[in-house]
Order: structure tokens, then C-alpha cells, then sequence
């Protein structure tokens, strides 16, 4: 593959979700799983007014590309931005490990010379880099606990009351499990399931290993009260990042019901 059919391929990891009005763009980072479902939500809060752009994990867009760091996955991604915007301006929004990659990519934005025109981090507020390793070290980090938590996940974005993880021996066997309980995720196909599965472990790795830089604008960001991830929140570490520009809106749910919740839908309108 040559360096044009290269770049062309990449775009179609950065999907538009609304149709491209010009002006400023909102561009969506996907959270660990790698997929974009969770932001549709969100869209009719803001779509009438700026282009929708949404960041899907390569793998999951047909592209196999090998990405050894949180910072490397930021640094192309810019570059995708800066290729399909030409100048314009842009608002980056993420949810979770989403909300990481668009402080990265914030950052890299603004060493090249585009400053993003709005941050907004929901629900990603870890610590770096002591207070992630201790929740990650809590956790059973062998594969298979590793695909426990993968399962983890599929349950709360995706109905799987009834499946017992500690019965999830590999992919294969969950996929298995989905076609015999009909549930709707076995539509994907056992193909896709793996794909999630290979963005799920690589993504996981890169935060792990992944460090912040100081990013000197403002940082807005929508908290779960209820989220796991508060247990591990430094406050005083992500405003001394930002240059004490760091702004905090706490909410009364969990990690997985703020990015469905209608005050995330008002902030963030609100914020725009």
C-alpha cells in the first residue's frame, strides 16, 4: 500500500455521524471497546449546530495497523483531524478511555498548531501514573481476566444478565453462549467479537503504560459520582495539567448510565 491509498484507508476510521455542515466540528474518541455506539446518544443535544465526527478503532473499521502506544493511536489520529478539517476549528469529546485518547490528541492539536476550541472528558478522570496502577494491579490482569473484563463491559453496554463470565473461557465460547441465548450481540458474528476482543486487550495495555503531559487550556470535565473511576480521581493532578483551568461537573450515576444521561446532554450543550 502506498502513502496516498494509506492515508485514505485511515479516514475511514474517523466516521461522520452528521452530515458536514463546515463550521466548527465536534469529533467523538471511542471509549476501550473501540466502537462508537455510546455517542449517538448524545448527538441530538448538539448535531444541528456543528459536523459530528466519531474516532472508531482501526481493527474495528477494517484496518489493521499496528499501534504500540496510547500516544502513538493520539499522534495519527491528528493527523486524520488535521487532514479532513483543513483549519477548521474543533471540539473534542470523549467518554472514558475516550476522554484520554481526546487529551492526547488535544495536546498533539496544539504542539501543531491547531488549539482545539473545547475539551470535554466525560467519566475519564484516572489518576497517572500511581493511582490507575493500583486500581489495574487490584484487578486479575491474566488473559482471562482480562477477558472477564471485556465481558464486564459487553454487559453494561449490551443486556447479558444471564450469562455467568467465570463459564467464558475464550471468544469463541462467548460467542457460543450469545447464539445460544439469541441474544442480539451474536449478530456481529464470531469475527467481529474477536476484532473487539484484539482493540479491548490493545487498549487496555496502552493506558496502562500511558503518562500525561501537560496540556495548557481548559479541560471540562462531566463526572460520575457512582463510577469506579472516582475511587482513583485526582482532582489537584488533572488541574495542575491544565494549568488550573480544570472544571468539574459531578453527576448522580454510574460510569456507564452518564454517557445516557440527559444532564450530560444539557452540560455539554451547555458548555458548546
Amino acid at each position: 500500500m502506498n502513502t496516498i491509498q494509506a492515508q485514505l484507508t485511515y479516514q475511514n476510521a474517523m466516521i461522520s455521524l452528521t452530515p458536514d455542515i463546515g463550521g466548527d466540528a465536534v469529533i467523538f474518541f471511542h471509549p476501550i471497546g473501540g466502537g462508537i455506539l455510546p455517542y449517538c446518544n448524545l448527538l441530538p443535544a448538539i448535531s444541528a449546530a456543528y459536523s459530528c465526527y466519531a474516532m472508531q478503532a482501526f481493527k474495528l473499521s477494517g484496518i489493521e495497523i499496528v499501534i504500540t502506544s496510547l500516544h502513538d493511536l493520539a499522534e495519527i489520529y491528528s493527523r486524520l483531524i488535521l487532514e479532513r478539517l483543513m483549519g477548521r476549528q474543533c471540539i473534542l469529546v470523549g467518554w472514558s478511555f475516550g476522554g484520554i485518547l481526546a487529551f492526547e490528541v488535544a495536546r498533539i492539536l496544539t504542539q501543531s498548531g491547531m488549539h482545539p476550541k473545547k475539551l470535554i472528558m466525560i467519566d475519564a478522570c484516572f489518576s497517572f501514573p500511581g493511582h490507575i496502577h493500583q486500581y489495574f494491579d487490584s484487578q486479575d490482569f491474566s488473559k482471562q481476566g482480562i477477558l472477564g473484563l471485556f465481558c464486564k463491559d459487553l454487559l453494561q453496554m449490551f443486556p447479558l444478565h444471564d450469562l455467568d463470565f467465570k463459564e467464558i473461557s475464550s471468544i469463541t465460547k462467548l460467542f457460543q453462549v450469545l447464539l445460544q441465548m439469541k441474544h442480539p450481540l451474536a449478530l456481529l458474528g464470531h469475527e467481529n467479537l474477536e476484532n473487539m476482543w484484539q482493540v479491548f486487550q490493545g487498549n487496555v495495555d496502552a493506558l496502562y503504560h500511558y503518562v500525561p503531559q501537560q496540556y495548557s487550556a481548559a479541560v471540562h470535565h462531566i463526572t460520575a459520582k457512582k463510577s469506579v473511576n472516582s475511587i482513583v480521581l485526582d482532582r489537584n493532578l488533572w488541574k495542575t495539567l491544565a494549568d488550573e483551568k480544570a472544571e468539574f461537573f459531578d453527576l448522580d450515576c454510574n460510569h456507564y448510565e452518564i454517557i445516557k444521561n440527559e444532564e450530560t446532554k444539557r452540560l455539554i450543550a451547555n458548555i458548546l
